[in-house]
């Protein structure tokens, strides 16, 4: 039977930085962001080694750190549901974060503030007796062990539950206490079966280092069977429970010739150490003993030649290294004894870590997500200009898109799945999704399918009940999207789907309330919805809806390796095209884009259109790739503002060509092409579409991400009147002061 381990301590956000000097910070490079904390790091290898692992701990609200830690969790089958989040809507908090400063000597410090916009970090919020909630306390009655590194109240009571079922407790104690954390200390060492300190911790804890020290602490927390106090490369030393009988030990260390970075490596010691002597048989004798220490010690050995305090459990993720191999690799290390280049399979920092599974808020420092502001204007007076110091580019999606895949894969065996017929409902980003999908349904599936907007979906009186409805949303909460849920359950039909990237999203809520199935996807940044959130959203629909067939080729595709270069080819070759539009307008607004698709290109040409228009770039019209040959279109030629854009697939290859070599003689005209196939190829496209967009409206001083409405475009179903509430304009244009009324129509 599988053993089960529950962690509760502090919840972080790494901001991996290197530094040329240790004397000053001046000049950095930024590596990545990644999860942190010491439970949360041990529990990633200890389920890495085959473990049943929950952690419990506090976050903010924020999208930037819930989001790093969460996907991370996932990703090391780290069950976070018992996470509290602080903080909401009204009142965002942040999960706590530092800046991790590493040296060229392999030493590294932890700064409280942001080293690229200079933030300060808030600190953790605490937990609490009362976040030990009825599920909580069943899972510590059950579970085989639980590991600390807070003395804290949460953090006893869970000790007291633990102990009064004989669960086995271990405790990671990283730095002394005072006051009234001194006292819960120590009662929660009191219930300690193995307790791991750092020396210096030890040392101001016992006043010195030396025999009579351990064997004080000893006698002081008599239920303690494993003291372990680390000290670096210096080694181990303690004492430990052998035949009844805790004997004094002291241990060298596993030298590693290569230190590039000791922040983790005490963590994946103490997961070690937790799971050799308290998940397995305990050590026959001192012998037995000492190679089980050594195990902890070849890894955290190990981990020392990479970059990041988790460093080392990525690189076994992405090796997909089974439990056995991991203590393989541990062995050979120990009976080698010392770590070289030759035991890393990547040296330096994994490119997933480099590139994490996060976004940054637009507004804000890409790394920490703090805010920005011009200097220049008052204090705290948020600045438009602010933007164009942020990376808003879309080199950062390739991790969503792999995540999101993946997530995407987990919900392929529901039954919901199988319907002969299939209607897609979404708006926007979520539009383009549900067209995707559609040509999915329809040429990887070999079933019918329809993609149509929320209006025109409440225009629907009667759906077949063999019809399987799918509400795609990345926030859940439009009006439109509510509104055709709505539709659907005065309809009384049971048959749907609510895709959505919020749990606690409205649609959600409707969803669990009719009892339709409900699909989540990764990645909830709001702001970035229309481009980030889209990716996300085909991305998971390619892991959940494709062929078996076509699943093979996606693994590939979504690949760390295969993202990377598609993004950056795509990238350098749409910016090209994007320049080359646009030449020879003085005002880019003026240009007339009409473009030309069909099958797998459509959903690309879709998205392009959409993000043109709610862009506010240029006009454009859209049309199937077919309609140039039956003659129509003459409106196209004789025009200098004209702009041809085709999509080529390998399927529409012959096509294309020949509409090419016809349009170029008249029309400056473009081609988006792929040469990958069928749904990857879909895929492909969308990504070009988008890059192209993004550099046509840096072009004409646009934010695509985040557009500015001018209040005369504001529709039906916005949330202001076409007309200003404080004024209006007579017949003669003369503004208008006063409460504000309708115009009339004469008005008008």
């Amino acid at each position: 039977m599988v053993k089960s381990i529950l962690g509760s301590g502090l919840i972080a956000v790494d901001h991996i930085f290197l530094a040329e000097n240790p004397k000053s910070t001046k000049k950095l490079e930024y590596l990545g962001s990644a999860g942190g904390g010491t439970i949360p790091n041990t529990l990633c290898l200890l389920s890495l080694l085959g473990y049943k692992t929950h952690i419990f701990g506090v976050t903010g609200n924020d999208d930037i750190g819930e989001r790093i830690v969460k996907e991370e969790f996932r990703l090391f089958s780290v069950n976070s549901g018992y996470l509290k989040s602080r903080g909401n809507k009204k009142d965002l908090r942040f999960t706590r974060q530092f800046s991790h400063l590493i040296f060229p000597d392999g030493t590294h410090r932890f700064k409280k503030n942001c080293l690229k916009c200079g933030s300060k970090f808030s600190r953790e919020y605490q937990l609490s007796e009362l976040d030990v909630v009825k599920n909580l306390k069943k899972l510590a009655e059950e579970t085989d062990l639980l590991l600390l590194d807070r003395a804290n109240k949460a953090a006893f009571s869970l000790t007291q539950i633990a102990k009064k079922y004989r669960r086995k407790v271990a405790y990671d104690l990283s730095f002394s206490s005072y006051g009234a954390y001194l006292e819960k200390t120590r009662n929660i060492l009191k219930s300690c079966d193995l307790v791991k300190v750092n020396h210096g911790a030890f040392q101001k804890i016992m006043g010195s280092t030396d025999n009579m020290a351990i064997m004080r602490f000893r006698e002081d927390y008599p239920n303690v069977d494993y003291l372990l106090v680390t000290n670096g490369e210096n080694g181990v030393y303690g004492y430990a429970k052998i035949d009844n009988e805790k004997s004094l030990f002291r241990r060298n260390a596993i030298r590693c010739e290569h230190v590039r970075d000791s922040s983790g490596a005490g963590d994946i010691f103490f997961g070690m150490a937790a799971s050799e002597l308290l998940l397995k048989e305990p050590p026959e004798n001192l012998t037995d003993f000492e190679q089980k220490i050594d195990l902890g010690q070849s890894l955290a050995s190990l981990n020392c030649t990479m970059y990041g305090a988790r460093a080392l459990q990525r690189t076994y993720l992405n090796q997909k290294a089974s439990p056995k191999e991991i203590l393989d690799s541990a062995n050979l290390i120990r009976e080698s004894g010392k770590t070289t280049n030759s035991f890393s399979a990547i040296i330096g920092l994994p490119k997933p870590i480099s590139e994490p599974y996060r976004l940054a808020r637009i507004d804000g420092c890409k790394v920490c997500g703090s805010i920005l502001y011009d200097k220049k204007r008052k204090k705290g007076q948020k600045s438009r200009l602010a933007l164009s110091k942020v990376d808003t580019s879309l080199t950062s999606a390739p991790w969503t898109m792999r995540s999101s895949f993946d997530a995407g894969k987990t919900y392929r065996n529901i039954p919901e799945l199988n319907s002969r017929y299939a209607l897609f409902v979404g708006s926007g980003g979520s539009f383009t999704a549900s067209a995707f999908v559609e040509a999915v349904y329809l040429q990887s599936l070999g079933r019918l399918a329809k993609a149509i907007t929320p209006f025109e979906f409440e225009g629907l009186n009667k759906i077949d009940d063999d019809t399987t409805v799918w509400f795609i949303s990345h926030g859940g909460g439009n009006t439109d999207i509510l509104g055709a849920a709505l539709s659907a359950e005065k309809n009384n039909h049971s048959k749907c789907i609510a895709f959505t990237g919020n749990k606690n999203s409205k649609l959600a809520d409707m969803a669990r309330k009719n009892g339709w199935k409900t699909i989540f996807i990764q990645s909830q940044e709001r702001n970035f919805v229309s481009i980030i959130g889209l990716l996300s959203q085909v991305s998971a629909l390619c892991g959940l809806m494709a062929s078996d067939d076509d699943i093979r080729d996606l693994d590939g595709f979504f690949s760390d390796k295969s993202l990377r270069m598609d993004f950056g080819s795509s990238m350098r070759t749409m910016r090209s095209i994007a320049y080359e539009m646009a030449r020879s307008f003085d005002d880019i607004a003026s240009m007339h884009v009409v473009g030309f698709a069909r099958g797998w290109g459509w959903p690309a040409l879709i998205d392009l259109d959409s993000k043109i228009v709610e862009g506010g770039i240029c006009t454009i019209e859209i049309s199937e790739l077919k309609n140039f040959t039956h003659g129509r279109y003459m409106n196209l030629f004789g025009r200098r503002n004209r702009r041809v854009l085709l999509i080529k697939t390998t399927r529409d290859a012959e096509l294309v060509d020949y509409l090419y070599r016809k349009f170029k003689r008249y029309v400056p005209t473009f081609v988006i092409e792929t040469e990958k196939k069928g749904i990857v190829g879909a895929v492909d496209l969308l990504v070009k579409s988008l890059f192209l967009a993004w550099y046509l409206g840096q072009i004409a001083k646009k934010n695509i991400l985040k557009p500015m409405f001018p209040a005369e475009a504001r529709g039906l179903y916005s949330w202001e009147p076409s007309y200003r509430k404080d004024q209006w304009k007579d017949q003669s244009g003369t503004k208008r002061k006063g409460k504000f009324r309708y115009p009339s129509i004469s008005e008008v």
